[in-house]
């Protein structure tokens, strides 16, 4: 693989297998969406690489035959306001100030398809402000000073979080009047020490689809990979 920059273009030159080529082109995709500065001050960005030209050929003067094959990359972009209540599982949108997202990537299977950001738990704690998990009331709260994460759900291996904040910058309460807004249900058994070998998603939405009784054979992947322009810590 070699590479060529220049102003405002690179053109990235690949030989090998189809194997190793898309998977290169696959990289250089990911690459391409996540690590450029946020066009806005605020807000998630999410850039998805896409293929503006394609052009395949085959040489036959060469031995062994050889295909070759050329395209342009570009990157659609789409801003979210982190707003907007329209947004099923954004809550954690305010946990960061003006994100990139690279999206178009599948993430581990989830035993429940609803959206969200899937993140370790301790750079999930470090983004609130606090290194501690408190049962309160039934309930398993993560507390910084103005905003927390309140556990809303627990299905096998994976934990659901709702981010809740101060927009202002308020100090936020124990028994904030946002925590009675929604019935937020987990199960009693699950202890802090159930914690530590779950995955855990921050994106809670009150409105939900009824499945009582029934469990899809097929599970759609979130096509979303998060890179915060905050973080040195590798997400996901």
């Amino acid at each position: 693989m070699t590479a060529i920059q220049q102003p405002s273009v690179a053109s990235i030159h690949v030989t090998g297998d189809p194997f190793f080529v898309s998977e290169i082109a696959e990289q250089l995709g990911w690459l391409g969406s996540a690590l450029r500065p946020s066009p806005v001050a605020d807000g998630v960005v999410a850039y998805c690489p896409r293929i503006a030209s394609l052009n395949v050929r085959t040489e036959n003067n060469r031995t062994p035959t050889m295909t070759v094959g050329s395209c342009n990359v570009e990157f659609a972009r789409h801003h979210y306001d982190p707003t907007s209540t329209n947004l099923r599982g954004f809550c954690w949108g305010p946990l960061f100030r003006n994100p990139i997202l690279a999206q178009g990537y599948p993430i581990v299977r989830r035993p429940n398809p609803s959206p969200g950001l899937e993140i370790r738990m301790d750079i999930m704690s470090e983004l609130v402000g606090s290194h501690q998990v408190v049962k309160l009331d039934g309930r398993l709260l993560i507390k910084g000073f103005c905003s927390l994460l309140v556990a809303t759900a627990a299905v096998p291996d994976v934990v659901v979080w709702h981010f809740l904040h101060n927009s202002d910058g308020r100090r936020i309460s124990y028994s904030d009047e946002q925590l009675n807004a929604y019935a937020y249900q987990t199960s009693p058994d699950l202890s802090l020490r159930d914690l530590e070998g779950r995955r855990h998603i921050v994106g809670w939405c009150s409105q939900v689809d009824e499945l009582c009784g029934e469990y899809p054979s097929y599970m759609p992947w979130l096509r979303f990979l998060l890179v915060a322009s905050k973080l040195t810590n590798t997400i996901m």
